[in-house]
């Protein structure tokens, strides 16, 4: 005869062993939220950063490059212009490829004016600043910069006698043309100060 106990000691074993045989039944998670990433644009023209999507700040991304590069375009186009200025050099290859359209015919002009005056010409100019011109557009310009230049410490002598040179503001456009960033026109003008 099968004692009480030893069948109350199966049925919890069999228990035992159904519990372990069964799959484990584990509450379905909730899916959590993808998280949504968070980007800081700061505004074409400059000012507070504020959130926004991927595509946003790929496209701010873009188009800070593009001012980026037009700054290293027109600093070196600058440099080459007052070697050229200083040497009374026509113009050369290299502002030839980093300049189109109106940019490059005023250079040529005027280095080539330079060239066969009597005038001569030393030191450089200083730019003070150069910012962003983003509502500005000219002849199919993807990119405009504002620059402020003081005399620095050119000199241009004429008939023995130092004329002062001026302070100027300008607005540069540029032109991508294969790919590359052109200074394309511009708009120049005599100003009392670059800090007014």
């Amino acid at each position: 005869m099968v004692k009480p106990m030893a069948v109350a000691g199966a049925m919890v074993c069999w228990g035992v062993l159904f519990v372990g045989c069964a799959p484990a039944v584990e509450p379905t998670p909730s899916p959590e939220p993808s998280p949504v990433p968070t980007f800081q644009c700061t505004p074409e023209a400059g000012g507070e950063a504020y959130a926004c999507d991927q595509a946003e700040y790929e496209a701010m991304v873009v188009r800070d490059e593009q001012y980026a590069e037009a700054e290293r375009v027109y600093r070196r186009a600058m440099e080459i212009v007052n070697a050229l200025t200083n040497s009374k050099q026509p113009i050369n290859s290299e502002l030839i490829a980093i300049t189109t359209g109106s940019a490059q015919a005023d250079f040529e002009k005027a280095l080539l004016d330079i060239s066969q005056d009597g005038a001569e010409y030393s030191g450089t100019p200083e730019i003070e600043w150069i910012r962003r011109a983003p509502d500005a557009v000219d002849q199919g310009s993807v990119v405009a910069l504002e620059v402020c230049t003081s005399p620095g410490d050119q000199v241009v002598v004429v008939d023995g006698v130092p004329i002062p040179s001026s302070t100027a503001f300008e607005r540069v456009f540029f032109r991508l043309e294969d790919g590359q960033m052109k200074m394309a026109s511009g708009q120049a003008g005599e100003v009392a100060s670059c800090w007014q």
